[in-house]
């Protein structure tokens, strides 16, 4: 990974499999304490998990495995707006 710069693989690591499985997985166990009445752990599971997650995915990673990928593509091509500008503002250009 040493030709991606820190911008693109934050921007990629979103849609690597372990990290969108640590979001659904932190969703669904925070749903569940929420509705069991426990919202500081619910709140620490919902936010824990996916900066956990995160910090995994861009240590560990190929990263640069996904930067040819559908997924990537796909990404990029129906981000929203308010992505598109934060992007641009931080200088990540589209590949």
């Amino acid at each position: 990974m040493t030709g991606m710069q820190l911008a693109d693989k934050i921007f990629l690591h979103q849609v690597h499999p372990a990290k969108i499985t640590a979001d659904v997985t932190a969703a669904v166990i925070s749903n569940v304490l929420l509705w069991k009445a426990r919202p500081r752990a619910a709140l620490a599971i919902r936010i824990l998990l996916p900066v956990t997650s995160s910090l995994a995915v861009l240590g560990l990673a190929d990263l640069e495995a996904l930067a040819a990928t559908a997924r990537e593509r796909y990404v990029r091509a129906h981000m929203p707006p308010s992505a598109q500008a934060l992007r641009q503002a931080t200088g990540i250009e589209p590949a």
